[in-house]
């Protein structure tokens, strides 16, 4: 069995707290942004591994459209693809700018609700590696379809 989804090692159950289904696999590892991007745009999420910036860490922010540099590493779940329709903006986007939406684990209190907007040219920046997680089926032992 994969040591990655193996259950029987206590160090990676959860709490019994925790109700499943809990564990995961890896289905796919992207070091091209624009596979992670297709699958997000076609309703999967995908773990972004990110270097981020002093931008990140803002609490208020809510559209992340400039990336200065690295300051750590973290993760967050692309959950959608916003495509702004506006218009010109001076210094902002342009007509047909992609933005990933993003869910952080840093609760409510950071961006909107827990989310931010990330312009595909920031993402391109600081995206380290993307990972597809599908939860297992508890039952069978193999990855749900």
């Amino acid at each position: 069995m994969d040591a990655a989804i193996d259950d029987t090692d206590s160090a990676y159950a959860p709490s019994s707290l925790v109700i499943g289904p809990f564990r995961r696999a890896v289905t796919e590892t992207y070091f091209d942004l624009d596979l992670a991007i297709d699958k997000v745009a076609g309703g999967t999420p995908v773990v972004m591994c990110l270097l981020t910036s002093p931008e990140f860490y803002d609490p208020d922010v809510s559209v992340i459209t400039t990336w200065t540099g690295p300051i750590a590493g973290h993760a967050v779940v692309a959950i959608g693809l916003a495509i702004y329709d506006g218009p010109p903006i001076p210094g902002g986007p342009e007509p047909g700018a992609r933005f990933l939406c993003l869910r952080n684990s840093w609760g409510a209190d950071w961006g909107r609700a827990g989310h931010v907007l990330m312009s595909e040219v920031v993402a391109r920046q600081c995206t380290q590696v993307a990972l597809d997680i599908a939860p297992l089926d508890p039952d069978a032992r193999s990855i749900r379809a």
